[in-house]
């Protein structure tokens, strides 16, 4: 999904894209590192396992990860407002991620890292975050992104998102605790 919502849903109540290794989900209580929204919906539960798809052996696209491991980094403060936009079509890498833990919450590096890369062409979207690979359809709906995955299995989740024709940010979990990915389009 980009986070995506986008390609990386697991299920209906869960968000997209999928979560770096190692994180929780955003209704657990939160500890040192504060709870780690995943995935991609402003409504959703953060999916818990990325490997899910590659794991069972299922090879939803031919997409590489040409992405570089991208450390995740908590922020005090709200998410910022997202704008919605045209997405480029493209291929796109994840290059910052950053966990918004609300007023007062925790400000450092997590440990975490995460990396995916993602093609677009809506309305149809590639993924692979990690070595998982996904499939989906996006259809736009204002400032968010309605993603049916079709591959490895069939869900659909809403997310926010803003996109430049360079960049795509994109929200995952919910309020107060979120993470927004940030994904640049490669071979501008």
């Amino acid at each position: 999904m980009v986070a995506t919502a986008l390609a990386c849903s697991t299920t209906e109540d869960e968000a997209s894209p999928p979560p770096a290794a190692g994180e929780s989900r955003p209704d657990a209580s939160p500890d040192a590192s504060g709870p780690t929204p995943d995935a991609a919906a402003p409504d959703a539960k953060a999916p818990t396992d990325t490997a899910d798809a590659g794991e069972a052996g299922i090879q939803c696209n031919t997409l590489q990860n040409v992405a570089s491991d991208v450390e995740i980094l908590a922020v005090p403060q709200a998410a910022p407002d997202f704008e919605g936009g045209a997405i480029t079509p493209g291929t796109y890498a994840v290059t910052a991620a950053t966990r918004y833990t609300g007023s007062g919450g925790m400000a450092a590096p997590t440990g975490q890292t995460v990396r995916m890369t993602f093609r677009f062409i809506l309305p149809e979207v590639e993924s692979v975050i990690e070595e998982a690979t996904r499939s989906a359809t996006v259809v736009v709906d204002g400032t968010n992104l309605v993603t049916t995955t079709t591959c490895p299995e069939n869900s659909t989740v809403e997310t926010s998102y803003t996109a430049t024709e360079s960049t795509l940010r994109v929200l995952v979990g919910k309020q107060p605790y979120v993470l927004v990915y940030e994904l640049t389009r490669l071979g501008q």
